[in-house]
């Protein structure tokens, strides 16, 4: 441990105590290292206390318990390191056998055949492993049991009991698993007498079959939220009536509930009139308020709980000039239309307004480290302006946080006021109490074992000696919790609790394992079969910096990549990375390849939390081949000589979805824009963008909307037509419009696919959640090549509408798709087949 003692002649002396340097782990499979790391509570960078491991045995241990192992032995060590007396842990893991599961039996169901509902538990799936994968999972079947009731909730059985038994023979090392299901009543639920609200939307407040129905709670507890939902468009006299029927249908006990609402008059607002404003007009202040008549978004319903809101409005809209006694009280006229079974509402808002009260005077007394024009300058209720009390609190913080900025981190600031009898006049004093005078004593850190100091240091806002900021601290908190090469930072503060004049820091890092290495394979219908690697060090000689390598084979080339990345370009925020690529393409049903080599350098930042900037400078050196070594097209053979390119490329990307992988709601947006210019050629002065949107939408549950729509353009610089060909658009495949083969959304006579200028793409898909890691999709996609440079093929829309099926999975969806062509052409195929991993959009 490193901690601070007093010392008369220093002031604050730092003893260090050992640490642990690093855990290597061993045998943790199928557990990430750092699920044992969290169960321990244990890190890199904490004090080595040899009398705490014997505990740590027994939680290691436990949790292989729940993973369904029978008698984990867990053994740890630790190691002294000489070069700097800290200690490296050794935790060694036997996790033994674990409870196979041999026996899975469901008894009870009739309304569902056990095959069904073995399907909606993932401990059933263990017949699709292998039998050393067959492990019962207690976490997992517990689970596994809440979505079988939550699936027979969702099918109308809302009294649905699920009793469970696991027996485990430590000896044959089985489990037996008997599941037992009390059905209970089918619940049939009808409406009668609703003409406001369809039957599809009444039932979404049926939450009985989402919480269950335990004693009628559910029942009744939905029928409130009908009731509420009536209300508020305006039937405030609106009863329901509930009539109950068990019978049996086809030997299954059944519930017939019928729902007889009797809505009663519709009350609709005529008019809203005001009456007694002066210092507003009518206009104001009926932009505060939501009661009002129908119109093109609003119903117009009266609802005396949202009148009530909107006299709170027009009161607080009062009280922010300066009113202080404002009084609106409502009065309301009615007059029913029985033909229509409408009552039309008449409301008159009466405002009392009372006296504007204005700051006659602003008193600040203790005030020492600001000058009083500095403190009277920042605070809003100074002499001449409108008095609003809840200004008071502002103002205080206002002086706290510029007086705390000085040094005096303690300060307290009391506001006081005095009204004049006429509440005409209002008198306003602050007493402040700086508290003692603070500066930023020694900062000390433990558990970096790699990084280097001077990174730590150069993210601290404040030196040693300074007067000590808050703001300047929760800067530097915010700063050294950004560096890549920490796991976790911990801060501890000596002395300010203490109100000490010196307040010291101590910060505990947890570094990152530096090196990694990430394998990877399979196959989807962009590519085929591919394999690749990624290497990389994270914290390069310590100084936060990265470095990494990246090669891809697949069977339409290869691509090898060789970067650097620097969070801190030039001391700024500005995140800027290098890149030397190599790569070999030859895209599916295109009869050209390319060689392409070069450098890139690019600089991105964060805006705001929402928005990334980027731009990136691009040299390339480039050639075109032809796939099938024919003589080359006259006219084409500038396009197949070698070229060098130059390309700016700004970017600007929204996100708001709720998840990279499986996002559910949000937008995702991007501006791409490339200018690119030709060293050695004209072929390459053109100005290119892409412009796509994304937007997410769930309705329900179980039920998401996904729709793309992109736009791509090429314009050249000059008068020149021609484009080489590896720069078009192309469209068709898996990422773009499925039930074409790759990039043959427009083909020549031969078949190969033909590029454009110009791309217009289209898609929407309706993403169906089944259970337990499977999801359904369907889906239309329409896509357009425009501005072709062979005349070949067609600038009209190709569309496809198809299925999709994902299983989900910690790295994304693994699906596949089949596309049906609508427009289907002569020698094309009727639709066609993509595998993929991840979604594509």
């Amino acid at each position: 441990m490193v901690c601070f003692a007093k010392d008369p002649a220093y002031g604050f002396q730092v003893t260090p105590y050992p640490r642990i340097k690093d855990i290597k782990i061993s045998g943790s499979f199928p557990l990430l290292e750092r699920e044992i790391l969290n169960a321990m509570q244990l890190y890199p960078g904490d004090v080595y206390h040899p009398k705490t491991f014997s505990g740590k045995k027994a939680v290691i241990a436990e949790v292989f318990k729940n993973e369904g192992y029978i008698a984990p032995v867990v053994n740890l060590d630790a190691a002294e390191d000489p070069t700097d007396g800290n200690f490296v842990v050794y935790v060694t893991i036997d996790k033994g056998d674990f409870f196979h599961i041999r026996r899975f039996e469901i008894t009870g169901n009739r309304a569902f055949s056990t095959t069904r509902l073995k399907l909606q538990i993932k401990t059933c799936k263990s017949w699709l492993t292998p039998d050393f994968m067959r492990c019962f999972k207690k976490k997992v079947f517990n689970k596994d049991i809440q979505n079988l009731i939550r699936f027979y909730r969702r099918k109308g059985y809302p009294e649905i009991v699920v009793n469970s038994d696991v027996n485990k023979d430590a000896k044959t090392q089985n489990a037996s698993i008997f599941v037992t299901i009390d059905e209970g009543p089918r619940y049939d639920i009808e409406f009668q007498g609703n003409k406001e609200f369809w039957d599809v939307t009444l039932k979404k407040d049926l939450t009985l079959f989402k919480e269950g129905n335990k004693k009628d709670f559910g029942l009744r507890k939905s029928i409130r939220k009908i009731k509420k939902r009536y209300h508020k468009a305006g039937y405030k006299d609106c009863r329901i009536e509930m009539k109950s029927e068990r019978k049996q249908e086809a030997g299954m006990p059944v519930r017939n509930i019928r729902l007889l609402i009797h809505e009663g008059p519709q009350y609709v607002v005529n008019s809203v009139n005001l009456t007694g404003n002066y210092a507003f007009d009518s206009k104001k202040i009926k932009k505060q308020i939501l009661t009002g008549t129908p119109g093109l978004i609003a119903n117009g319903a009266w609802v005396q709980e949202t009148l009530e809101e909107d006299k709170r409005a027009v009161t607080s809209l009062y009280l922010k000039q300066g009113y202080m006694n404002t009084v609106v009280k409502d009065e309301i006229k009615s007059h029913k239309d029985i033909k229509e079974n409408t009552t039309y509402v008449d409301i008159t808002l009466d405002i009392k307004e009372g006296v504007l009260t204005q700051v006659t005077c602003a008193t600040i007394h203790g005030l020492n480290v600001l000058s009083d024009s500095e403190a009277l300058e920042a605070i809003t209720l100074k002499k001449g302006s409108v008095f609003r009390n809840y200004m008071i609190r502002s103002d205080e913080n206002t002086l706290s946080s510029l007086i705390s900025e000085k040094g005096y981190p303690h300060v307290t600031v009391k506001g006081t006021v005095v009204i004049s009898k006429e509440n005409t006049q209002a008198a306003v004093t602050y007493e402040v109490d700086e508290g003692p005078f603070v500066r930023m004593g020694q900062v000390a850190y433990t558990g970096n074992f790699l990084t280097k100091g001077r990174v730590i240091e150069n993210e601290l806002e404040l030196n040693p000696g300074e007067p000590f900021s808050l703001k300047k601290f929760l800067e530097s908190q915010r700063n050294i919790r950004d560096i890549n090469a920490f796991d976790s930072v911990r801060f501890k503060t000596y002395g300010l609790k203490e109100k000490e004049d010196k307040v010291n820091l101590l910060l505990e890092l947890e570094e990152k394992k530096p090196y990694y290495i990430q394998l990877g394979g399979g196959y989807d219908t962009e590519r085929e079969f591919y394999a690749d690697i990624l290497a990389g060090d994270r914290n390069l000689f310590g100084l936060n910096k990265e470095i990494w390598t990246r090669i891809e084979i697949s069977q339409i080339g290869y691509r090898g990549d060789l970067g650097m990345v620097e969070p801190r370009f030039m001391g700024t925020r500005i995140k800027s990375s290098i890149n030397m690529f190599s790569e070999k393409k030859e895209e599916f049903n295109t009869n050209f390849g390319t060689r392409n080599s070069g450098i890139s350098v690019s600089f991105n930042s964060r805006l705001f939390q929402k928005f990334k900037t980027d731009i990136s400078f691009v040299y390339a050196y480039k050639k075109q081949y032809q796939c099938d070594y024919e003589p080359l097209p006259a006219g084409e053979e500038d396009e197949y000589d070698s070229r060098r390119i130059l390309t700016i490329s700004p970017s600007l990307i929204y996100n708001s979805t709720d998840s990279y992988i499986r996002p559910r709601k949000g937008m995702f947006s991007s501006l791409l824009l490339d200018f690119s210019k030709g060293i050695n050629n004209s072929l390459d002065n053109f100005f290119k963008y892409r412009l796509e949107i994304r937007k997410y939408y769930t309705p329900m549950e179980n039920l998401t909307f996904a729709l793309r729509g992109l736009f791509g353009d090429i314009t050249r610089f000059d008068d020149g037509s021609t484009i080489p060909e590896d720069q078009l658009f192309f469209l068709g495949g898996t990422s773009t419009v499925r039930g074409f083969d790759e990039n043959r959304l427009r083909f020549d006579a031969t078949g190969k696919a033909v590029g454009g200028k110009t791309a217009i793409l289209g898609n929407i898909e309706a993403r169906i959640d089944l259970g337990p890691d499977f999801e359904l999709s369907f889906f239309f996609d329409t896509g357009s090549i425009k501005n072709a440079i062979l005349d070949q093929g067609s600038d009209d829309f190709r569309s496809s509408v198809g299925v999709g099926l994902h299983y989900l999975t910690q790295i994304g969806p693994m699906g596949v798709y089949y596309g049906h062509k609508l427009d289907r052409k002569a020698n094309e195929s009727a639709g066609s087949f993509h595998f993929t991993i991840g979604f594509r959009f």
